[in-house]
């Protein structure tokens, strides 16, 4: 069974929840830069986890303390979008998805209709409260599904006509509404696609604007 960890330490939740906050907004832009700019946002989610690790460890009485949660299913985790305080979204294999609205204490899964063989590598939840999946694989299987009622019912927006094609990751400005999709390089040129309509349909770049 798969396990979720909560840290009760807001020198660490804070952070990186502002780091998390922040992501979509720096990866939107010129498909040029957005190789460089997820080494950048990498290295510095490890700079926030480091730094937030020293700055608890100096002082004993902001300890963290770290409490194993059962997710109630057995599943390899791929994916995490987190809304706020309370409420977080952990995708996966099997067409795993599983949601928390208390703080990651309890766990309640969710039911993607046709998705039972996927595996959901990247969730987003937008400002709206629509939340977008991507699975990955190759060619078909490569899809995003979205959903407007937490989860009760879901369309597919996106299905991968690439035979070659994979889905790697997405992300989503600030507003929403511009999204960005990327996948494996298909002829030396990585596949893009974006999104104007919070990611209710989805248009491949052009060759001229794939590095």
């Amino acid at each position: 069974t798969g396990l979720v960890w909560t840290y009760d330490n807001a020198a660490i939740s804070r952070p990186i929840a502002a780091f998390c906050s922040r992501l979509a907004g720096i990866v939107i832009g010129n498909p040029e830069r957005q190789m460089r700019n997820a080494l950048l946002l990498a290295a510095s989610l490890s700079l926030i986890i480091i730094n937030g690790g020293m700055s608890v460890g100096q002082d004993d009485s902001k300890s963290i303390r770290v409490t194993p949660q059962s997710s109630g299913v057995d599943a390899s985790f791929r994916g995490l979008a987190v809304r706020n305080a309370d409420e977080a979204w952990v995708t996966g294999s099997k067409g795993t998805v599983i949601r928390t609205i208390d703080a990651g204490r309890t766990w309640k899964q969710i039911t993607v209709p046709g998705a039972s063989d996927l595996d959901f590598r990247d969730v987003e939840i937008l400002p709206g409260g629509s939340v977008v999946l991507m699975s990955i694989g190759n060619g078909s299987s490569s899809r995003i599904f979205r959903s407007t009622d937490q989860g009760s019912t879901w369309s597919i927006q996106l299905i991968n006509q690439q035979a070659d094609g994979f889905f790697d990751a997405m992300a989503f400005g600030p507003d929403g509404m511009h999204g960005v999709l990327f996948g494996d390089p298909i002829d030396g040129r990585l596949d893009l696609y974006g999104s104007q309509d919070a990611g209710v349909t989805w248009e491949r770049y052009a060759d001229a604007r794939r590095p």
